[in-house]
């Protein structure tokens, strides 16, 4: 399975970086505009696609896939590598609030997710060994959780199926009308955001191995 996985995963990459040399070289034309926001993910490569916005503002200036660019990098804006993260102050499964601020001096990852997710059910395992194997290395890793369900009893029943043993566990229970989703422009889930003790975002979407890499190369 996982080299199926690989062998996926390197096909990806090589048909996106076709895609976006192609879209490079012709970033004045209306198609660019068009195929940055259909073949490229801005979740995963902000600063390209926001370097073909900044190009198609004065080469495209009336263009609709001008203004959907704007309209889908700005959230993006926020949570770009290198900013602080945006604060987090949402109730526990216990009513109590818990701020993400409060987790400064740990490297922290900001975890949004739901009972009702399957492929975030599916990443957790990595998440909980990730957890388990670096929380009490060097500045120390931990966890907080996001959740994007509406019902308590399944949010709370999710968190022991799935052994998220860490206590950073949040929700305002409001499925995608999420305050918190909001403020990190999220669209989809699962959906993460690596901070530094600073609460610098140093990562994002890193899942599987790829989560356990940046954490070894930080908390040598």
């Amino acid at each position: 399975m996982e080299a199926i996985k690989g062998k996926y995963l390197t096909t990806v990459n090589r048909l996106t970086a076709r895609n976006k040399a192609i879209i490079r070289r012709n970033a004045k034309s209306l198609a660019a505009g068009f195929a940055a926001l259909s073949f490229v993910n801005p979740d995963d490569d902000f600063q390209f696609v926001d370097s073909i916005a900044t190009v198609q503002r004065t080469a495209q200036p009336t263009s609709p896939f001008t203004k959907a660019l704007d309209e889908r990098l700005t959230p993006l804006r926020v949570t770009a590598i290198g900013t602080t993260a945006p604060d987090i102050n949402q109730a526990k499964p216990d009513g109590t609030k818990l701020s993400l601020k409060s987790l400064r001096g740990k490297y922290v990852l900001v975890d949004f997710w739901a009972s009702w997710c399957g492929p975030c059910r599916g990443e957790n395992p990595n998440v909980v060994k990730a957890y388990n194997q670096y929380k009490d290395k060097g500045k120390g890793f931990t966890v907080f959780s996001v959740s994007l369900d509406d019902d308590k009893d399944r949010w709370t029943k999710a968190i022991a199926a799935d052994g998220l043993a860490w206590p950073n566990h949040v929700s305002d229970l409001q499925k995608w009308n999420s305050a918190a989703a909001a403020a990190y422009g999220v669209q989809s889930i699962p959906a993460s955001f690596l901070l530094d003790p600073n609460g610098k975002i140093i990562g994002k979407n890193l899942r599987g191995p790829a989560l356990q890499e940046k954490l070894a190369e930080v908390l040598k």
